[in-house]
């Protein structure tokens, strides 16, 4: 049994090995002189959705952003969900908020994950913990979604 998954896997590796070989444009690497962000969007935002009145209830010294727009609140069960637009591209956000959580008081990055279209940090502190979810849609805009739980 043991030689038959040790020859299926050479095979897979085999695979891969030959399919990323090439130059077709499914290639995951950019072609010289293109963005590091190879998953970029494309498409213009949309105007910015509607900002909230007052600012959510957020933990104690929890990062907020200038760039933030508070969008929507919404509960599921003990979480707290807030929706944010940040006005800028999806690196500029996940940079912001993730030296924001280094630098405050009372808080800990447990997860911390950047893809080409989205990211995620996932925190502890101040008696909570949550995560920062990011998704960037369009061109100058990332949409994130704070959920906030009861440690």
């Amino acid at each position: 049994m043991r030689k038959v998954i040790g020859i299926a896997l050479m095979a897979i590796l085999a695979l891969a090995a030959c399919s990323s070989k090439g130059t077709s444009s499914s290639s995951s690497e950019p072609p010289s002189g293109e963005s590091e962000e190879s998953g970029a969007p494309t498409n213009p935002c949309p105007s910015l959705p509607a900002a909230l009145t007052t600012t959510p209830k957020l933990p104690a010294m929890f990062p907020s952003q200038s760039l933030a727009v508070y969008t929507n609140t919404s509960k599921a069960g003990p979480s707290t969900i807030i929706n944010v637009t940040f006005k800028d591209v999806l690196p500029g956000a996940y940079d912001a908020y993730k030296s924001a959580f280094e630098s405050a008081a009372g808080y800990t990055l447990t997860k911390a994950e950047h893809d080409p279209r989205d990211a995620e940090l996932d925190w502890s502190g101040h008696a909570t913990t949550g995560e920062v979810k990011m998704d960037w849609p369009c061109l100058g805009q990332t949409g994130i979604d704070i959920t906030i739980r009861p440690a």
